[in-house]
């Protein structure tokens, strides 16, 4: 069974709203561990506006994170951290669903029964490169056993 890692960092250009950045992804394979990247990213202003006005609209109350699985084998594990002057914010999920978020602002936890910053990220992650980086991993190997 592999697993496949994604990480995506972000700052924010000026007073704008554009973003730059890098992607990277590792996968783990058989004992082995495979990386890809950093590959430089961009994500304008308007995609980021987007993204960053669905996060916000993600309904939160306050409640205990608890994870959901429903089956084997898949265990994902998803988190976005956004810093800025006015604090931090964190939406971390290590569900089976989309709908099951720890969100944390300034260090006050809620939860979210909401797909909303999953699908948040439909704004940009087309931006992030993933294709380029899974077909650097094929090429070195991955996928074969």
């Amino acid at each position: 069974m592999a697993s496949r890692d994604l990480v995506v960092r972000l700052e924010r250009q000026g007073d704008t709203y554009a973003f730059t950045g890098t992607s990277e992804m590792s996968v783990y394979q058989a004992g082995n561990r495979m990386h890809a990247g950093p590959l430089p990213i961009t994500i304008p202003d308007t995609a980021m506006r987007a993204f960053l006005r669905a996060l916000a609209s993600a309904p939160r109350y306050p409640g205990v994170y608890r994870t959901i699985r429903t089956h084997t084998d898949d265990y994902p594990n998803f988190t976005m951290t956004l810093r800025s002057a006015a604090g931090e914010v964190e939406f971390f999920s290590d569900s089976q669903s989309e709908r099951n978020w720890r969100v944390t602002i300034d260090g006050e936890r809620y939860v979210s029964a909401s797909a909303v910053p999953f699908k948040a990220q439909d704004h940009i992650k087309e931006l992030y490169r993933e294709a380029e980086l899974e077909q650097i991993l094929r090429a070195a190997g991955w996928g074969r056993e």
